[in-house]
């Protein structure tokens, strides 16, 4: 959980869902209520974020661990505006044995 420049709070990790966990984003205002969620799952959904950081432009930065395909783990990076939209999404590498941490 971060801090929000323009206030509020950020919050990430993984959201169980059936098959497994799927990567997630909530932001809040600054009591607490939900301002927007966003949840990201590749098909083998193991995915989850580990870090968070604010943009220059009130925007997000999110990385975790994503699964989108059997032979692994890989590296995930996800930039957001500050409302929520995703600009993109980047995932690196991919053997079995991979874990990334913040």
């Amino acid at each position: 959980m971060i801090p929000c420049k323009g206030g509020g709070y950020l919050l990430a990790g993984g959201r169980t869902v059936d098959e497994g966990p799927d990567a997630f984003l909530i932001r809040t205002d600054d009591a607490g209520e939900l301002l927007w969620q966003q949840v990201h799952a590749w098909p083998l959904r193991e995915d989850f974020l580990l870090a968070l950081y604010t943009t220059a432009d009130d925007g997000f930065f999110a990385s975790g661990q994503a699964r989108p395909d059997p032979g692994g783990y890989r590296f995930s990076a996800m930039r957001f505006t500050s409302s929520g939209d995703t600009l993109w999404t980047r995932t690196w590498g991919g053997s079995p044995a991979q874990g990334f941490l913040r």
